[in-house]
């Protein structure tokens, strides 16, 4: 689930093991910053909050992810450094 309306802008992942946990990433650009945070419930247990310039690592690794998983090698983002100039 992605919120758009109105800001911050929302995702809102499952956790596998089920039960009431899940992931929560939410981007305020304001502060240039996204915050990632794990609930079980409505009880958060923890936040880490990552500059927007970290973001590219996180796609790149979770794409790599995704396309060893289904083998949709296209789907892989090449790490940030290796498009660096």
């Amino acid at each position: 689930m992605v919120e758009t309306q109105g800001l911050p802008q929302r995702a809102l992942l499952a956790d596998v093991r089920g039960d009431e946990r899940y992931l929560r990433v939410s981007w305020h650009p304001d502060d240039h910053q996204f915050v990632v945070s794990t609930w079980d419930g409505e009880r958060c247990l923890g936040t880490v909050h990552l500059l927007a310039e970290a973001a590219p690592a996180l796609i790149a690794l979770l794409a790599e992810g995704v396309a060893q998983t289904t083998g949709l090698r296209q789907l892989a983002v090449p790490p940030p450094s290796a498009t660096a100039p």
